[in-house]
């Protein structure tokens, strides 16, 4: 199949359920016979053993159901303790710099979603340019030589969006990320193998919601206040400022903040505001805040109701001030008479304040996650 029929027949996907997975549309897309890999614009789909059995095609959001699926089984198998929601994975489709033609491909056996990936080269406005690579394969269509040719895909493609970014000279700097969250051995060696290395080593805890939470209170000019949308881009200030400089982190722009509030849930979102400073003449001072997602298929999936922390954040000045745990402690309040029954949060594992301060919390650490980088100049 040619790049130029790739579009239209994406364009046109749609799906039915069947007994175990979903299934493309027979009279949609036909599984071409013999070879089966396509030029793909931007790059060639990832080049494998010359008997692979997969379709190699671009994703569309109406693929992202599948992809759902194919994310999930394959993090179960992987023992992760965290998958991406749908709402999240359609938000992978979205935004102004996103082309699925060029950052998304997926391999079909048959009609069945097996393998994809995703090059996620969002705006940012910090020196390094960072890129972030995720991949997923069905736990019995992975091989060495199947995971070493995605993850060159992938890193070929990052290297091709960089290679195109304004300003660049040869010594400006950029990093290429991938998140291991579970067990996968040929994913690690992989990437290895392809130049990434690993740069942070990150800790999951939990914490029983059965248990009491203590109370903590704040000074008298602060209060903490559930997200809205009045704070909304206040909070995204905050970010920026706090996150400034942090390995890994992004400034976000309006556009990338609005595609990173997919994993939120407001019920479960706070912000703590200075009633004695403002940002603006007419605003208050957002100093701190905590973003949780609520991920309900997850739910299904492991029996068990969970909050997960996705980001807390407190401006340097207003550090050691109780912030911090103020807006853990209480999140962890209202999650607990909303029922919920635990909470997760991600910690740097060398953040050790703030993994002391969730261990001190009853948080206890239940997983290790790795990220690997790339790094290049351009």
């Amino acid at each position: 199949m040619s790049s130029a029929t790739i579009a239209p027949v994406i364009d046109h996907v749609n799906y039915t359920m069947g007994e175990a997975e979903y299934r493309r549309s027979d009279h949609l897309v036909a599984t071409p016979q013999g070879d089966h890999h396509h030029d793909l614009p931007g790059g060639q789909g990832p080049h494998l053993a010359h008997d692979d059995t997969l379709t190699w095609l671009p994703l569309h959001i109406s693929d992202a159901t599948e992809v759902h699926q194919l994310l999930s089984t394959s993090d179960r198998h992987d023992g992760a303790t965290r998958t991406a929601s749908l709402i999240e994975v359609e938000s992978w489709f979205d935004g102004s710099w996103v082309n699925p033609i060029r950052d998304t491909i997926g391999g079909y056996h048959g009609r069945v979603l097996v393998a994809c990936a995703f090059v996620d080269h969002r705006p940012h406005t910090d020196s390094i340019d960072h890129i972030s690579v995720k991949i997923a394969v069905h736990p019995r269509y992975r091989s060495p030589v199947r995971e070493s040719a995605i993850v060159r895909w992938a890193t070929e493609q990052a290297q091709q969006c960089l290679a195109q970014q304004p300003g660049r000279n040869g010594s400006k700097k950029a990093r290429i990320v991938h998140q291991v969250t579970g067990r996968s051995a040929t994913r690690l060696h992989s990437l290895e193998q392809h130049g990434y290395q690993v740069k942070r080593h990150v800790r999951t805890m939990r914490r029983d919601l059965s248990q009491p939470v203590a109370d903590v209170k704040l000074h008298d000019n602060l209060t903490i206040h559930r997200w809205n949308a009045d704070l909304d881009d206040l909070i995204r200030q905050t970010h920026n400022e706090v996150f400034h400089g942090v390995w890994g982190a992004t400034r976000h722009t309006e556009e990338t903040w609005a595609r990173e509030r997919a994993q939120l849930w407001a019920p479960w979102s706070f912000a703590v505001l200075d009633h004695n400073a403002s940002s603006t003449e007419s605003e208050p001072l957002v100093v701190g805040f905590v973003l949780c997602g609520r991920h309900d298929e997850q739910w299904e999936h492991t029996g068990v109701s969970m909050g997960h922390i996705e980001t807390v954040g407190v401006r340097p000045q207003y550090r050691r001030r109780g912030v911090t745990t103020a807006l853990l402690v209480h999140t962890l309040a209202v999650l607990a008479r909303q029922g919920v029954q635990c909470a997760n949060i991600d910690v740097d594992i060398d953040e050790h304040r703030m993994w002391s301060l969730c261990a001190r919390l009853g948080f206890d650490d239940i997983a290790t996650s790795l990220v690997y980088s790339k790094e290049i100049n351009i």
